[in-house]
């Protein structure tokens, strides 16, 4: 009996810790509950709802999974697994715990809801857009259904209706956590910039501890030249947490843009420090060396941003475009050759009409461009034209790509090619003083040869 009473009054201080906000406190009471009365559901129960508030997906996981264990299939824990499951990643898992609830209650719409959700993260839309009119048909409007689809239509780039549920999300929920954030990403690829800042300044003044939507908003004021208000955005950034290195690198990337190379280089320091393993951190830093002219330096930073995994095709053009500029050409076309080969739509890039977006095709051709242009660089000129002539067949209008097929036919000799190439360059840009320039070249080795031609007629009637 005193077991009993004990448990009881650990359960009742641990309810009174959770009320508060006092996550661990609350956890610490329950586990003492449990181990003196185990079979408690509800224990269990509140015990994954304190994980969760402490975002220990996995362990909640556990704790519902033992409440579902002693008090048969309820259809609101199985919610709870499988939000959890979706915060873990685990998909499939999360629809197959949403799925049965639906099956022991089909009027629970939340086992609708949730699953738009993992639908969407899995890429299956017409599943995610399947589940939001399924649940329509319990309830005509649920703030959350409208949110998880909208994110399946930004995915899609479906941007407008996108908006539109949000929109309704805004509409149901005025306190949503993140629907004017989400609102404000997508006026923002939309263009629409200014209503993006205002939507970011609204999440704040709701939100004022959202330290992701700050980053944004400091981010969309780069691209809108307001460098002041983005400086002031990333330092409020870390007036509620100095440990982001993100701000960090923002503020260094900001200071490059104003020339203060001192400031710059203190920044990425401190944002290497943070977080060693971010990609770009070295990389910035490394050219911030080399403006000071501290060669072997930026040499060294840049061979540890090189042992980083996951480059983005992106961030590997722009990693080995400092690469070439320290002379580590053949690093460079190590790295760029690294990507080529691990784009797994690599196979479908070389045909026009079918295969990835506009977008993936024009990363890729830069890839192909920038290790064309290290393999020309070094004398492996037929590795670069082979690399230049795919990124043409890939983007058929790049006149940069022709210019540099362009050059490399010409100084292979090939002058015929050479102007083939050029006048593609020049339809493109014809004002451009670098196909300009390699037009006076190659007029110039059109008279050479003529005159050589003539030489050796000459010659030869002797």
């Amino acid at each position: 009996m005193n077991d009993w009473v004990n448990a009881e009054q650990h359960a009742e201080r641990a309810r009174t810790f959770f009320q508060n906000g006092e996550w661990e406190k609350a956890l610490a009471e329950l586990r003492l509950a449990l181990t003196l009365n185990p079979e408690q559901s509800e224990w269990h129960f509140g015990m994954g709802l304190t994980l969760d508030a402490l975002s220990r997906y996995d362990e909640a996981v556990e704790s519902f999974s033992e409440s579902l264990r002693l008090r048969g299939e309820d259809p609101e824990v199985m919610m709870h697994v499988g939000i959890d499951l979706i915060h873990l990643g685990r998909f499939d898992e999360a629809i197959e715990v949403l799925e049965r609830s639906n099956q022991v209650d089909s009027q629970f719409e939340p086992g609708y809801c949730y699953r738009i959700a993992a639908y969407a993260q899995l890429g299956d839309h017409d599943q995610a857009e399947a589940m939001f009119y399924l649940a329509r048909q319990v309830h005509d409007e649920c703030p959350n259904c409208c949110d998880h689809l909208a994110h399946s239509l930004k995915a899609r780039g479906q941007l407008e209706k996108a908006i539109w549920c949000w929109q309704q999300t805004l509409r149901l929920t005025p306190d949503h956590a993140d629907v004017r954030a989400n609102l404000g990403e997508a006026h923002w690829d939309r263009g629409q910039l200014e209503r993006a800042n205002v939507l970011f300044e609204q999440q704040l003044t709701h939100h004022p501890s959202d330290a992701d939507t700050r980053l944004k908003l400091g981010q969309l004021q780069i691209e809108m030249d307001r460098h002041a208000e983005a400086a002031k955005t990333f330092r409020s950034v870390l007036d509620l947490d100095p440990s982001i290195a993100e701000a960090h690198y923002s503020l260094g990337e900001l200071a490059i843009r104003c020339g203060h190379l001192q400031e710059a280089g203190t920044e990425f320091e401190m944002a290497i420090r943070l977080d060693a393993q971010a990609i770009g951190g070295h990389l910035r830093l490394a050219q911030v060396e080399m403006h000071r002219g501290r060669l072997d330096r930026a040499r060294g930073l840049l061979a540890t941003e090189l042992d980083k995994p996951d480059h983005t095709p992106d961030e590997a053009v722009d990693l080995s475009r400092t690469l070439m500029d320290a002379g580590m050409m053949t690093e460079a076309i190590a790295l760029l050759s690294r990507v080529i080969d691990e784009e797994d739509m690599a196979a479908g890039l070389d045909c026009p009409t079918q295969g990835p977006s506009a977008e993936a095709r024009a990363t890729f051709a830069n890839v192909l461009l920038h290790r064309g242009y290290a393999c020309l660089v070094t004398g492996h000129r037929r590795a670069g034209i082979a690399d230049c002539r795919r990124a043409i067949r890939v983007v058929p209008g790049s006149a940069l790509t022709l210019h540099n097929l362009a050059l490399a036919y010409l100084e292979e000799g090939q002058v015929r090619r050479a102007a083939y190439f050029h006048r593609r360059a020049a339809g493109l840009r014809p004002k451009d003083p670098m196909i300009k320039r390699l037009g006076h070249r190659l007029r110039r080795a059109r008279l050479s040869a003529w005159f050589k031609n003539i030489w050796t007629r000459l010659t030869a009637r002797k």
